[in-house]
């Protein structure tokens, strides 16, 4: 007697119409959540997605797990469980020298911060009420710190931190040019563009945290409009 196994069954077409539909999701929910914060709805999401509020549901279940992915993407562009330190560009930088190196981390971190910027009011609106969402905000202050510290490290192991700086003095220095609060406020409120951003990061980076720069005075940031 012969037993028939089971055959595993692939659908090459339908797996990608479903990664095609959750990242039609992924898009409108974005747009809906930087301009209506956590008011926008699982059926707005659905209606722009041009799909039904059960596929968005059974995609990802709540409101909050789904601006839980979107961040995911802001931030690396995915919302694949890989490592930020085991992508392209983090590994890419394991042999260049210091000033590479940071000129590199200002444009990453430059980057996320501009696609992030606009999603902090709906992660502020729902943190104390969606423990997804409060949860997400704790995930996203340990990877702030695990970035600050690995940045320091990098400048350690060149040779290149400040000698009157502590590593400590250090992490704190980078958590601060890491803080979504400040990207917040030089690019929605003082108007910043992506450049600019970048500029001041790399300058900062290496003024603070002692790696030398051989940038040309003429590229020195010119004063933008007075703050609130």
């Amino acid at each position: 007697m012969t037993v028939k196994t089971a055959r595993r069954y692939h659908a090459p077409a339908r797996t990608s119409q479903a990664r095609q539909t959750r990242a039609r999701i992924l898009v409108a929910a974005r747009e809906l959540f930087e301009r209506r914060g956590f008011a926008a709805t699982m059926g707005e999401v659905a209606d722009a997605a041009g799909v039904s509020v059960g596929t968005v549901e059974l995609g990802f279940k709540t409101k909050g797990a789904l601006l839980d992915a979107v961040v995911d993407v802001a931030i690396a562009g995915d919302d694949e469980p890989v490592s930020l330190f085991q992508r392209s560009w983090a590994t890419s930088l394991e042999d260049v020298d210091a000033q590479h190196f940071l000129s590199v981390v200002a444009g990453i971190v430059a980057e996320v911060a501009v696609d992030v910027a606009p999603l902090l009011l709906a992660l502020d609106q729902a943190a104390p009420t969606d423990t997804r969402i409060a949860a997400l905000n704790d995930r996203l202050t340990r990877q702030r710190m695990q970035t600050a510290s690995w940045v320091v490290q990098g400048l350690v192991r060149r040779g290149a931190l400040a000698d009157d700086l502590s590593a400590d003095d250090a992490v704190q220095t980078a958590l601060l040019l890491l803080d979504p609060i400040v990207h917040r406020r030089l690019l929605i409120q003082q108007g910043w563009d992506r450049p600019r951003l970048e500029r001041f990061l790399r300058r900062s980076f290496r003024r603070l945290l002692g790696a030398p720069s051989r940038e040309p005075a003429s590229s020195t940031l010119r004063p933008g409009p007075a703050g609130p």
